[in-house]
């Protein structure tokens, strides 16, 4: 699940998000996918892997939440790939690759995609069908 997520407007080399998951589950396994809006939806602009393969994310921190179960983890994301087509309309999906090679994703979050006109949904990539899960009109610059 997404928690957090911070963008700095057209300063975008300090992007982040935070993942909160299960402490056993392997970070390695997940992926980070970003998507530009237009009229017609969201469409992927970059997908970032925590496996090391690339493009890889770099994670950067981990915390171990109360009660030991669940973790938050930091993870960078790389120059730009919050740019969005259409102004500062963008949306950031998780990924989880399953032990039978298929993939799902876990949370999507579009921010900005409230603007009249332009749909919550995926058109492609890992979350293609899916509406965001929670949408917010937060501007170009903030946390989430």
């Amino acid at each position: 699940m997404i928690s957090e997520l911070e963008y700095a407007g057209q300063n975008l080399a300090q992007a982040w998000v935070e993942i909160v998951l299960p402490s056993m589950l392997n970070v390695s396994r997940l992926a980070v996918v970003t998507y530009g809006y237009d009229m017609s939806g969201g469409s992927v602009i970059s997908e970032v892997f925590l496996d090391g393969s690339f493009p890889a994310a770099s994670v950067l921190g981990s915390t171990v939440l109360p009660g030991g179960a669940w973790r938050a983890v930091v993870v960078a994301l790389p120059a730009a790939v919050l740019n969005s087509p259409s102004s500062a309309l963008f949306g950031v999906a998780v990924v989880v690759a399953c032990d039978d090679g298929l993939r799902g994703v876990t949370d999507f979050v579009s921010l900005g995609s409230n603007t009249p006109g332009y749909p919550t949904s995926a058109v492609d990539g890992p979350a293609a069908g899916a509406f965001a899960a929670r949408a917010c009109c937060c501007g170009v610059s903030g946390s989430k």
